[in-house]
């Protein structure tokens, strides 16, 4: 039987693990569903939390997210429930420390971890965009087996087609738009995904 988990985000259920694309419109609709999908874990000690950003964003994810909350997570972050963790422009050197984080949060017993990452392309230390959407195809197989709910957030109003096409829609089996969670119509599995990637990438075409 798969198990599931509220999401946060209106009423909606996840199977889990998920790896969800979350698509939103700017900073304050970032922010509203950042503390949607983390409060569940907020009010239950048994959950834990993953923020994932580029190095120059990560800690001000934090101190928003407390200001949003309304008190200080320090706690939290010095016994290891929330984990705060950054991009790296190596997209094997990512997907060890996304795993090594993951890795780290159940290993203390974690009923369920929540990892929220925000895709800013071209911030300082992000990925390029063919190693962040190569890494972004392979966190299916990292999240296999896991008891973790990933959210993707990807801003509709700066990143370009591409990012939110090949990221957003063909990389994650499900999406939140609007607020609402749909299966994804574009969703490519790893396998297809990477055959998509190799064959535009030796023709030369975007992805």
């Amino acid at each position: 039987m798969t198990r599931t988990a509220a999401l946060g985000i209106g009423d909606e259920v996840v199977g889990v693990p998920a790896h969800i694309g979350l698509f939103y419109d700017a900073e304050p609709e970032r922010r509203q569903r950042r503390l949607e999908f983390l409060r569940p874990a907020i009010e239950d000690r048994r959950q834990g939390i993953m923020l994932l950003a580029p190095p120059g964003i990560a800690d001000s994810a934090l101190r928003q997210l407390e200001a949003d909350l309304g008190g200080s997570l320090e706690d939290d972050v010095r016994r290891g429930r929330v984990v705060v963790a950054h991009y790296d422009k190596d997209p094997d050197l990512l997907l060890e420390n996304i795993r090594g984080a993951l890795d780290t949060l159940a290993a203390a017993g974690h009923d369920v971890v929540r990892l929220f990452a925000q895709v800013a392309w071209g911030a300082e230390g992000f990925p390029f965009p063919e190693d962040h959407l190569w890494a972004e195809s392979r966190l299916n197989d990292v999240l296999a087996g896991t008891s973790v709910i990933c959210a993707c957030a990807y801003d509709v109003s700066e990143l370009p087609d591409r990012a939110l096409i090949s990221g957003g829609l063909e990389a994650h089996p499900c999406v939140v738009i609007g607020g609402r969670l749909t299966e994804s119509p574009n969703y490519l599995t790893p396998p297809e995904y990477m055959r998509s990637f190799l064959r535009n990438a030796r023709s030369g075409a975007g992805l």
